[in-house]
């Protein structure tokens, strides 16, 4: 079985700039320094991480927590489908199920993953 995929840097700092900073992660990734260790640097911790107030530090969740906080704390479902130019994302409203914003028709993604990333980023670019 694959293990889960990791949000990326530019999404783990999105996820704390809209408050995503009191959840329980393994791996937290280096925002704020230019010393060791190194910016966007990935670290994984044998503790459970709570970055709040601590400007340095990003959570990194897997891509489905991220997605389930997405969904549960600000009502933005990002679902992923496959056609045949690829994988694809929309979102879409959880009270209503009313769209929010699709996918543009010429950028589709090779795997699942990539474009769950996107939608997760234009997801969190939707809250104010």
């Amino acid at each position: 079985m694959k293990e889960e995929q990791l949000v990326s840097f530019e999404t783990a700092k999105l996820l704390k700039e809209k408050g995503f900073d009191e959840v329980w992660c393994n791996h937290i990734y280096c925002i704020g320094y230019n010393t060791i260790p190194e910016d966007n640097e990935l670290l994984e911790c044998d503790w459970r991480n709570n970055v709040k107030g601590q400007f340095h530090l990003a959570l990194a969740p897997t891509q489905s927590l991220a997605q389930k906080w997405l969904r549960e704390k600000h009502n933005i479902h990002v679902e992923i489908y496959r056609n045949a130019s690829g994988w694809g994302w929309i979102l879409t409203t959880t009270n209503t199920g009313s769209t929010l914003l699709e996918i543009n028709n010429d950028i589709f993604f090779d795997t699942y993953e990539e474009a769950l990333e996107e939608g997760l980023k234009e997801g969190l670019n939707l809250i104010e």
